[in-house]
This record gives C-alpha cells, structure tokens and sequence, in this order.
C-alpha cells in the first residue's frame, strides 16, 4: 500500500501540478507538498494514536486519492490535500507495522522502503494515467482488505506488557536523549541521500534506480538487524559507508554500495525509538519521518552538495556514535537484547 500511495501521489504532482505552473511555483509546490507529506506527521501519527480511527481515514484517503486522480483541483489546494492524506497514510500504515510487527526490522524497514519506489514509479510513468488508475484500483482493494483482518493479537499484548514494564527503568531525561539522538541519525541519513551528487548522466532511469537501491539498503538493513544484531549491522554500516563516501563520484556500482549501507540505519532507529518509548506507534513513526523534511533541504543546499566529502564523513561518524550510545543504553536496561 506504501509503495501504491506514494506511486499516486508522485504521478499527480509530476503530471497534473508541475504542468500548470512556472517554474518558481513548481519549487513552491515542492516544498510545500513534502512539508505537508513529512512534516505534519507527528501531528497525524498523535491523532491515530490518540482516537484510532485508522479505518475511517483509510475510507476518507481513497476519495481524496481519487479526486486529485479525476478533479482539476488548484495545483496548490491540490499539493496540500495530497500532502496531509499522506502523511496520515503514512502514520497508520507505520503504526499498524509498528504494533504487530515490533519485534520484525525486517517488515518495518519493508514497509518503509516501498515509499521510495512508489515515488519514483508514479514520477517514471508521469502522462500515463491507465497505470495509475490500475494502482489506485489496487490500493482500494488493498484497503477493503484491511477491514477484514484483526490488527492485534493477545500474544503482541502479551509482549507489549512486557516491554512496557522493562521501560519504567528509563527516566523520561534518558528517553529525551534517546529519541534526539535518533532524530540525528535520521537527519543525517537524509542528509547523506540528498546531498551526494554524482558523476554519472542522471535521467528517469537512473533514479528509479536510485530509489530501488535505497529501498534496498532498508530493507537489507532490517534483514541483518534481526540476523546479526543491531550492534553488528552499525558497525558494518559504518565502516561500508565511511569507506564509500571518499570514494563517491568515482565508479557509479561503488556508489549504489554507499546508498545501501548509509540505508541500513532505517530500520534500526524505528525499532529503537519504538523500544523505548511505546505505546506510540504512531507518533514514533511520524517523528522521525518529519526530520526527513530538514534533512533533504540541508542537502540541496549547494554548498553543502559541492562540499559533502568534508560534511559526510564527519555526519556519519555522529550518527553512528548516536546508535551506539542508544543501543547501550537500551541494552543496559533489558528493553532489548
């Protein structure tokens, strides 16, 4: 469903709104959609938290879906609608994965990942509104699925009491610090995937590709998250990483490893964040989404792009240590193992 969303809304802003504005209004578009999209999610994700009302929402994103689909709205009435149905998709899809699979960096950092290919597809296949008819066909069965399945069961009530008990050891001081620190790790993680330029000829291809491997590097994340350790995957995050960010713009296939290996950390500061402060899921999610906003602005500055080799390495260090420490710390109070 992530990956249908974000394919829809990509296909409305590249095909319907960018068209029928200039080129300075396009920029405002731009910021104002990933604004509404990023950064109202803490808001959404504490709504959904607060009144639940998951299924309703998912019923009201289907019409607004569809409009913006079938409706010549005001491009920027439009960008804003598309926006907040967004980010509130995002919160109850983050919540849902975060409540039933918390246990899983494998399935959070799966459902993450898929955002970025929906993106890219909905921008790849921009003026062919069948495809895009065909995805928001699949959504609308997808979320009619959704009605039919219990999102909970007594055994994740079981562990989530569990847990809940092991948290009472954390001072709220020492949550604060936590979720900061994770905050940075996922700033600098966007940072990183916007501010790298690169050598090669960028074209719709090339981003596609982009955006696969990136999704990738989430996913293979999780997946070594649950096999090998958290503690194991940063180290190996940092080291890959490191290493290829001084080699950037030499070989196109040494940069789609550095892509890869600063993505492991996703799934890794979800699990994290939701550990230590539960019963949130929606919030949590929307959290550390919303720092994705500064983080890419940040990178399209020119002169943090034009000096990356110097701002990376030192970012990269900081937000490994940031995992670290966080990952210490639960340790040290059992919340994880």
């Amino acid at each position: 469903m992530h990956l249908v969303v974000d394919g829809i809304c990509g296909f409305v802003i590249f095909s319907s709104l960018y068209p029928l504005v200039s080129l300075s209004n396009a920029f405002i578009i731009f910021i104002l959609y990933n604004f509404c999209a990023f950064a109202l999610q803490p808001l959404t994700g504490f709504l959904i938290d607060k009144f639940n009302y998951d299924k309703l929402i998912l019923i009201c994103l289907t019409f607004v879906l569809a409009l913006c689909l079938c409706v010549n709205l005001n491009p920027f009435f439009s960008c804003i609608l598309l926006g907040i149905a967004n980010a509130f998709f995002h919160t109850i899809g983050g919540k849902y994965v975060l409540k039933n699979k918390q246990n899983s960096m494998s399935l959070q950092g799966l459902f993450v990942s898929l955002g970025a290919i929906g993106l890219a597809l909905g921008s790849y296949f921009y003026g062919n509104i069948l495809k895009i008819i065909f995805l928001f066909l699949i959504f609308t069965l997808l979320t009619l699925l959704v009605f039919l399945k219990d999102k909970t069961n007594d055994k994740e009530t079981d562990e989530k009491a569990t847990n809940d008990s092991k948290i009472k050891k954390l001072f709220p001081r020492e949550i604060i610090i936590i979720i900061v620190l994770l905050l940075i790790v996922t700033f600098v993680r966007a940072f990183c995937n916007k501010g790298t330029s690169y050598s090669w000829n960028i074209n719709k291809n090339t981003i596609l590709l982009i955006s696969i491997i990136t999704a990738l590097g989430k996913i293979i994340g999780g997946v070594l998250g649950d096999k090998f350790g958290i503690r194991n995957t940063i180290l190996m995050s940092f080291i890959i990483s490191f290493i290829s960010i001084f080699l950037t713009g030499k070989n196109m296939y040494l940069d789609f490893v550095s892509i890869l290996a600063i993505n492991f950390s996703m799934p890794i500061t979800l699990f994290l964040l939701n550990k230590s402060f539960p019963n949130h899921e929606g919030f949590n999610f929307g959290l550390l989404a919303a720092v994705l906003f500064p983080g890419y602005l940040v990178g399209m500055n020119e002169f943090i792009s034009f000096n990356i080799i110097i701002f990376a390495p030192i970012a990269i260090i900081i937000s490994t240590a940031s995992l670290v420490f966080v990952h210490y710390k639960e340790n040290k109070y059992g919340i994880i193992h």
